[in-house]
């Protein structure tokens, strides 16, 4: 039987669900609805279908709610917030509403979560962007994929390998000429310290490269005045750049001017080039025909001994770079005698030559860098990820709910997912404007010129997006995999869910990972200022201090001696030598070496240098045998040879002071031996030396001053270089060989250190803020815990000791792991080096203990405050 007041309360039940009704709406509506019935069962229809009959009008009202919303509201579009916006979908609405929600109450956690993401995010921009450019380098030429450079590796007879970027004169041609994978082939020989005298005006410090004609059929470098293909018809002709002409001429023409260099010969203005782009492995300021080497009569050397400049080739389109070394290697090997020597050739392609130069590789410090980018974002993502997964912990009662309102795990998994996804793509786009803002400071330690539009480059979006997407399912993926497979039932029971009362397996292992990463960061800074700390202090041999080193430009090599002598009046100037090059980085080197007991099939290949008289004395370096030059001996200058150690063991001499040398076919004696000295890198071996002298080579002048009269020694030494060539400025205060010798024989070790010392910062940062964000997390889910443990009479030291002991047994867990895995990174990162600071085990106490106070002040201070509260607001937390 139909009973009209259980269908009426039914029905009211069904009306609450509008959103925007209210209880006074309801009586009104309830009223309304009764006299309906009523009315309608006095015209003679029964109870039953009087109801349906009143009920069908609430029925075709489906916008009841929002009529009653828009009657209400003051907001402008009138659409009630319950309802999605038109292009959204109602579920997914409903989801970004939850997740605003859930921003408001956990903002610490959302804040140490995105903030942490978004600062990996810009470290690896900003490595993005670096890496993109240094891998840009030559691409600008039109002929880029067909250019490589030309370079040997001799094998000695007792079988030692060495390669070198040299090259030999005749090579170029004879490749022209003989090989058919090669279009055309040009020598270039960067030179350095000219002097430029354009009318009465003198300029310094442009650099020239001596080249081919043929160079310009091989690089692009474009002419806005002038022709490439008849601009070295003569031999005292030069290119110059756009920015050199404006620099010389001003708004003159430039075609035709005359360039006096180094009061020696004139050249005269053929053509003009746009300025050599930024990232051409190529830098110069003029291009002159190599011809001028062989001035005044231009006949050119035909031997086929080393020399300092590299041959270049255009190969044949779809040729096998391989197999064209091999027929140069063929071409070439009638020149070379194999019982002492056999000579491979290579070939370097243009477009890999910034990365792989073998004399300076660039890429293993690409890949450093690389490598500290992606530890940061490990970090970053383990963080993110681990507070993800902690929070995603407290949302059991809403899993159970969502499931016994019918929700499928998949919706579950969208949810979580969703919400990770969107959490990362706002880290992204706050990445994007930290990583402009500290572009500036990215370069200034990077030595770097990256520009914002890099944005521009789709692969860089391309990685972004991907890292950002990666990030984002690596955080969501624990909730979205084990907490939506839970059933309703043992979702609702909240104490059921694993790892609601302390961290869980996931958490734990995730902040093992984050202190692993840290510890080896800290490792490897500690490691690089040792290093830094022992390429700065290392015996070389010779004595740095106090050493002023200045390059002699062909005016200054005219006058050496009157300058010496100038130099020598003051008595803060203790002596005065000059060589053919500086003991920073010495690659020149000679095969022609003959001595006295040299067995059959036996050769050493020598580094050397011309020096002059005093070159010993001043320098420091100790003669352990014999005798040093001296103007006592005229013979020294044709016959005289000293060696260092290394060449002596090399020979085999156990008396060499007096035996017969013989160097570049120029038969002499020993004289003298010194001890061993560093004259490259730390990173390369001793190898055998030997000196010559020969006064006239004197491109580097070295000044000892007296140690307590630095500043009137350097005065006095800038009033005498101003006094003998007028118009010029010199750094001396700049030309000590300290300073020289890491600026040119260590251009990267301060970067790297930089760079490393930065990613340990982030690393120790990031570390910290997610062991913070966890602690800070478990521990208010502790409240409760902690207000009962002090009213039973637990001390607060003992409570934020309890508290505290599981996070920092993780943290001396992970020392245990990171020690040794960086002890092993670190022997592979000073392998680098032939002489390296010493790896002990301070090092790794150092950073073990600065791990565990960083993480205990971190954790202490959050569970002494936790332990600090008053129980009775502690127990009145829900």
């Amino acid at each position: 039987m139909f009973d009209l007041e259980q269908a009426v309360a039914e029905w009211l039940k069904e009306m609450r669900r509008k959103q925007a009704l209210q209880d006074g709406d309801m009586t009104e509506l309830e009223a309304h609805l009764r006299d309906k019935v009523e009315d309608l069962a006095g015209k003679g229809l029964g109870p039953e279908e009087a109801f349906q009959k009143a009920r069908e009008e609430f029925d075709r009202a489906k916008d009841l709610d929002g009529d009653f919303y828009r009657a209400r509201t003051t907001r402008r579009n009138g659409r009630p917030p319950w309802q999605a916006p038109r292009l959204a979908p109602a579920l997914a609405w409903h989801y970004l509403k939850v997740m605003v929600r859930k921003a408001r109450r956990q903002s610490l956690y959302l804040g140490i979560n995105i903030g942490g993401l978004a600062l990996g995010l810009a470290v690896c921009l900003l490595a993005v962007f670096w890496i993109a450019n240094e891998a840009g380098f030559d691409r600008f030429h039109k002929e880029a994929a067909n250019i490589a450079q030309v370079y040997p590796e001799l094998l000695f007879a007792d079988g030692k390998r060495q390669t070198w970027t040299g090259s030999f004169y005749p090579l170029a041609a004879e490749l022209k000429a003989a090989c058919p994978d090669v279009l055309d082939a040009a020598r270039a020989e960067t030179v350095d310290g000219l002097r430029i005298r354009v009318g009465d005006k003198i300029f310094t410090g442009d650099t020239a490269l001596l080249a081919d004609p043929s160079f310009f059929n091989i690089f692009t470098f474009p002419f806005v005045a002038g022709d490439p293909r008849t601009a070295f018809n003569e031999h005292f002709s030069a290119v110059v750049s756009e920015t050199t002409a404006k620099k010389y001429f001003g708004d003159e023409d430039p075609m035709g001017k005359v360039l006096r260099v180094n009061d020696a010969f004139d050249l005269a203005i053929t053509g003009v080039i746009r300025d050599v782009p930024s990232r051409s492995s190529l830098r110069f300021d003029i291009v002159a025909p190599f011809a001028v080497n062989f001035a005044p009569n231009f006949q050119e050397p035909d031997h086929w001994g080393g020399n300092p400049f590299q041959t270049y080739v255009l190969l044949r389109p779809g040729s096998n770079p391989v197999s064209a070394a091999e027929t140069m290697t063929r071409i070439a090997a009638g020149h070379f005698d194999p019982a002492k020597m056999t000579v491979a050739f290579h070939l370097l392609p243009l477009t890999r030559k910034h990365l792989h130069d073998p004399d300076a590789p660039l890429a293993p410090i690409i890949r450093l860098f690389a490598l500290v980018a992606a530890f940061i974002l490990l970090l970053a993502c383990v963080n993110f990820a681990n507070l993800g997964t902690a929070r995603g912990l407290t949302r059991g009662k809403e899993i159970g709910i969502r499931k016994a309102m019918g929700g499928s795990k998949l919706d579950l998994v969208k949810q979580f997912l969703g919400e990770s996804l969107a959490h990362s793509a706002a880290a992204l786009f706050l990445a994007l404007g930290l990583a402009l803002l500290l572009l500036p400071l990215f370069n200034e330690v990077m030595g770097a010129s990256l520009h914002p539009s890099l944005l521009g480059n789709p692969l860089v979006w391309l990685a972004l997006v991907g890292l950002t997407v990666f990030s984002g399912l690596a955080a969501g993926a624990y909730p979205a995999a084990v907490l939506a497979r839970l059933e309703p039932r043992t979702a609702l029971e909240t104490k059921n869910i694993r790892g609601t009362r302390g961290a869980g397996i996931p958490q734990k292992v995730l902040i093992v990972l984050q202190f692993v990463l840290a510890g080896v960061f800290i490792v490897g800074t500690i490691i690089l200022d040792r290093q830094m700390g022992f390429i700065k202090t290392a015996d070389l041999g010779y004595d740095r201090r106090n050493l002023v080193s200045i390059p002699l430009n062909q005016a200054l090599r005219k006058q050496y001696e009157t300058l010496r002598t100038e130099l020598l009046r003051h008595p803060a100037v203790v002596s005065v030598a000059a060589s053919a090059q500086n003991p920073i980085n010495i690659n020149s080197t000679v095969s022609a070496v003959d001595w006295e007991g040299r067995g059959e099939g036996r050769s050493v290949v020598m580094n050397f240098d011309w020096v002059g008289f005093d070159y010993f004395e001043t320098l420091g370096i100790p003669l352990t045998r014999g005798r040093s030059f001296s103007r006592d001996f005229p013979a020294d200058v044709t016959a005289g040879y000293i060696v260092n150690e290394t060449a002596v063991r090399a020979m085999g001499l156990e008396d060499p002071v007096g035996r017969r040398l013989s160097v570049f076919r120029q038969e002499g004696r020993i004289v003298g031996v010194v001890r061993d000295f560093h004259f490259q890198p730390l990173r390369v071996p001793i190898k055998p030396f030997v000196f010559l002298l020969n006064p006239e080579r004197n491109g580097e002048c070295f000044i000892r001053i007296r140690p307590e009269s630095g500043t009137e020694a350097l005065a006095h030494i800038q009033s005498v270089f101003a006094a003998l060539v007028p118009g010029e400025t010199f750094d001396i205060a700049g030309s000590f060989l300290d300073d020289r010798m890491m600026a040119e024989a260590y251009p990267y070790e301060d970067r790297i250190r930089s760079g490393v010392r930065a990613g340990s910062l982030l690393a120790v940062l990031l570390s910290c803020a997610g062991l913070f964000g966890l602690a800070a997390f478990l521990t208010g889910r502790r409240t409760k815990e902690i207000g009962m443990r002090k009213i039973l009479g637990a001390s607060g030291f003992r409570l934020a000791l309890d508290l505290s002991r599981e996070f920092l047994g993780l943290v001396v867990l992970a020392e245990l792991v990171a020690l040794p895995a960086a002890a092993v990174l670190a022997g592979k990162l000073l392998t680098g080096y032939a002489f390296h600071a010493t790896l002990d085990w301070t090092i790794f106490a150092l950073a073990g203990c600065f791990s565990m106070v960083i993480a205990a002040l971190t954790v202490g201070s959050l569970t002494l405050r936790a332990a600090g509260k008053n129980p009775v607001q502690s127990l009145r937390v829900e």
